[in-house]
């Protein structure tokens, strides 16, 4: 690991820390209602904090934690953070001693498959964010996840899905090799992406395929399936620079719960926009009526649905739709939709109460 990785943070990672801090308060004012205990876990938690003073992600959840604690709520987030560089591990027991004294904290030194066991040991039958993001190209095989995967209790995952990654390994399935070492090199680098996507299917689609984008979307998508055969739940949010740009990884969100969706759904919105005012600069006349065209599209669907449906509460109407439009509207707009549906009379209700989101609504 190259050490002027922690000189200073990236854009692309600003972006990840942001989510991730975001998510993690009304994560556990959700699930600590009726918790004691909430657990996050960083698999591969480097030093905690660049050069420039910027916190890593064991830091953000690590404040989180300490507030928690200072405002006397019912329940403790407590972080399990796993490093396996030496002077790095040591870097970050410094910067979260005072927390590991309280019982905030928990370093442990190793790869992140090799204290999965330890991990599971800890957390027990608590809610628990796994955050998996490993530096650079490191691949976590599939089978390794399947612990967390298959625990019953309440689990969630962001995970960095690496397009560099992809390339570098896939990029081995056709090498000229010269030698027989090198070929039984390229074939187990190419065994090995067959084993943290968990098939090998994504091997038709690298030869079949030749736009870059919709190569890695598909074989994105493989990863995801297999993702949801233990959550409802998978979704992936692209990180990159500007708008134009090419995502720099993946950010694979999964949860068994839609309550989570809805919440991650709302910052990824946010972080569009900030994304578009970066590239563009403040908001323009035009972007203003490309936004309300979206509105009205989703409006017209959701009246579509309805219609179809006959009957159907505000909250499943979201549930229909957000899947498929991951972060292009906040969850007040699409309940801004339904409110002016039944203002212009499409939906057939006494006008003097307030919609909620498990009214049955009979669309007209």
């Amino acid at each position: 690991m190259s050490y002027s990785f922690y000189t200073e943070r990236k854009e692309w990672s600003e972006i990840k820390h942001r989510l991730l801090g975001k998510y993690l308060v009304p994560y556990c004012f959700k699930l600590g209602s009726w918790n004691k205990e909430i657990f996050y876990v960083d698999g591969f938690a480097g030093k905690g904090k660049y050069e420039d003073g910027a916190r890593g992600s064991p830091l953000i959840a690590a404040d989180h934690a300490k507030r928690f604690k200072a405002e006397q709520r019912k329940f403790r987030l407590r972080c399990i953070n796993v490093e396996q560089n030496k002077a790095y591990f040591e870097e970050l027991c410094s910067h979260t001693s005072e927390l590991e004294e309280k019982g905030l904290v928990f370093n442990f030194r190793g790869k992140f498959e090799d204290k999965i066991e330890r991990i599971l040991d800890v957390i027990k039958n608590f809610p628990t964010f796994f955050f998996i993001d490993p530096f650079g190209l490191s691949p976590i095989k599939f089978n390794v996840l399947k612990p967390i995967l298959e625990r019953e209790a309440s689990t969630e995952l962001l995970i960095n899905f690496s397009l560099k990654g992809l390339q570098r390994l896939a990029g081995n399935l056709d090498a000229c090799t010269i030698t027989e070492r090198a070929q039984k090199s390229a074939e187990t680098k190419v065994s090995v992406l067959s084993q943290v996507l968990n098939t090998s299917k994504w091997i038709g689609i690298w030869r079949s395929e030749p736009k870059r984008e919709k190569r890695e979307q598909e074989i994105l998508s493989l990863y995801k399936d297999n993702l949801h055969s233990y959550f409802e739940h998978v979704y992936s949010y692209p990180i990159r620079k500007t708008v134009r740009s090419h995502p720099k990884y993946f950010l694979v969100f999964a949860s068994r719960h839609f309550d989570a969706v809805e919440l991650m759904n709302d910052f990824i919105y946010d972080e569009e926009e900030q994304l578009r005012r970066h590239t563009y600069g403040m908001k323009s006349l035009f972007e203003n009526a490309e936004r309300e065209e979206l509105f009205k599209e989703v409006k017209n669907e959701i009246n579509l649905l309805g219609l179809k449906a006959k009957q159907i509460t505000r909250k499943n109407i979201r549930g229909k739709l957000i899947p498929s439009r991951f972060g292009d509207l906040k969850v007040k707009e699409y309940n801004r939709a339904v409110r002016e549906l039944a203002e212009e009379g499409h939906i057939k209700r006494m006008p003097s109460r307030a919609i909620t989101d498990n009214e049955l609504l009979e669309f007209a």
